[in-house]
């Protein structure tokens, strides 16, 4: 059974001061950690996005916001990139066929926002049988900490087995 670690989000327009550490943090795991695959999910919004017509949140077409953020971006060579446009990494083109034929069953999740894609994509894979951990210190809300502590709460009242720490690794 493959493990990958995915990497949801982690681009420019979601970085600000009070979580511009995590990018580095996951790309210190990711070399210290042997996994399987690394899967980047990257988010880039639509004309068509209900994140436009219902919301009219009118962000993340284009680079530099839709860029994998440059403490990752070497990571992308060893690793996948998906396109998405929703919140969660099981409605992006390829994703699930990519984790399907690679039999990959152990999601390793981190990235933003925690309280959006991250918390979808986790709660997603649970419902959908596959072995998730998220790790809590690898994530982070660009809306802030409260919104990361009320996501991670979240998931631990919904499904509490998946919620981690990458420091369980060593």
């Amino acid at each position: 059974m493959a493990n990958a670690l995915v990497i949801v989000d982690a681009q420019n327009y979601f970085i600000n001061e009070s979580n511009k550490g995590i990018p580095k943090r996951i790309a210190q795991v990711a070399d210290k950690v042997h996994f399987d695959f690394i899967i980047f999910l990257k988010f880039v919004n639509k004309d068509a996005s209900n994140f436009v017509k219902d919301l009219n949140w009118k962000k993340m077409f284009t680079s530099p916001d839709t860029d994998i953020v440059p403490e990752l971006e070497k990571l992308t060579k060893r690793g996948v990139v998906f396109r998405k446009t929703s919140f969660s990494a099981f409605r992006s083109k390829g994703f699930v066929d990519f984790i399907t034929k690679n039999r990959i069953h152990r999601l390793y999740v981190c990235g933003f926002d925690t309280d959006g894609c991250v918390i979808q994509t986790a709660l997603e894979a649970f419902d959908l049988g596959y072995e998730v951990r998220v790790f809590e210190d690898l994530c982070a809300s660009h809306h802030g900490e409260d919104f990361h502590k009320k996501a991670i709460s979240i998931m631990k009242r919904n499904a509490w087995s998946i919620v981690s720490n990458s420091k369980e690794f060593g």
